[in-house]
């Protein structure tokens, strides 16, 4: 049985083609990766964060995330000594960890 794929969230794609071209962007609690296969299909390497990493879809012959398996909420922020061109966090909101979302911006780059 083939699982129906969400688009981008609107805001996401209309703010994509600003992200530095190449630059490596990090999806927070990336869910069914509709962001991931979004910037992976703009030439991005991706990051791809969750706590279920089942729920992914990829699609054979496309480009794939290098995925991460982390509970955001209890373990560990994994990112520490990481920087991205941007981090998309849509659907997900943990409070506690926004400075470190926000520390793995880099200079120049966009928390979406």
């Amino acid at each position: 049985m083939r699982r129906e794929t969400a688009a981008p969230d609107p805001w996401i794609a209309r703010f994509a083609p600003a992200v530095v071209p190449g630059g490596t962007v990090l999806d927070v609690a990336c869910g069914s990766g509709r962001h991931s296969r979004l910037f992976l299909a703009r030439g991005h390497p991706v990051t791809a964060v969750d706590i279920d990493p089942g729920r992914l879809q990829l699609f054979p012959g496309q480009p794939r995330p290098e995925l991460v398996t982390a509970d955001l909420e209890n373990d560990p922020w994994p990112f520490v000594k990481w920087r991205f061109a941007a981090v998309v966090v849509v659907n997900y909101l943990w409070r506690s960890i926004l400075p470190r979302i926000l520390d793995t911006v880099d200079a120049g780059g966009m928390l979406l």
